[in-house]
């Protein structure tokens, strides 16, 4: 099975990222990523055995973090202005984030590969092609992002499946933290 490790945002988040879309104009063709599964990605475990998945769901369970506050910041775009892939938002501080991601990947180092690239931030479209890249970077640098703030108390491990239709997620299990 095809799996990841989360943290799921509020459901008034997700929204107002969704609704990003509309602000950001039609001069590049995007494939935006659908409400439900906005998400903050922690670490992607790629295909697991269900020997390989019981290992993993011992070790997320020695993770202890305490929860903490973060918020939205910018809009950015990977992997750089003449090539523009994947559009996301940011969230600040990204300390706590990183802390996160770290533990996580220290827990499971003897099962994966360890993630020395991670980048703290929440895709929100996928970009095709842009027709006006000088009006389309416009557009993102006068975007203002709403600072929403939310509460980071858990994390979560997901199965995905792909589909014709898309991705769909469904929860493996829940970490909390204290």
């Amino acid at each position: 099975m095809r799996a990841f490790i989360m943290i799921d945002l509020p459901k008034d988040i997700k929204d107002y990222l969704f609704n990003l879309r509309e602000k950001i104009g039609d001069d590049a063709k995007i494939r935006w990523v659908g409400k439900k599964l906005i998400h903050q990605t922690v670490k992607f475990l790629g295909d697991v055995d269900n020997e390989k998945l019981e290992m993993v769901k011992e070790k997320l369970n020695e993770v202890k973090f305490e929860s903490f506050e973060v918020s939205l910041s910018e809009v950015g775009y990977f992997p750089t202005q003449k090539d523009i892939r994947v559009l996301w938002v940011g969230l600040e501080p990204v300390n706590k984030i990183i802390e996160l991601q770290h533990d996580i990947d220290m827990k499971l180092s003897d099962l994966f590969k360890r993630d020395n690239r991670f980048e703290a931030h929440i895709t929100i479209g996928r970009v095709k092609n842009v027709k006006n890249k000088e009006r389309f970077l416009k557009s993102l640098e006068s975007l203002e992002i709403n600072k929403f703030k939310f509460r980071v108390d858990n994390f979560k491990l997901v199965k995905s499946v792909l589909s014709k239709d898309g991705p769909r997620y469904f929860v493996i299990e829940e970490y909390n933290g204290v």
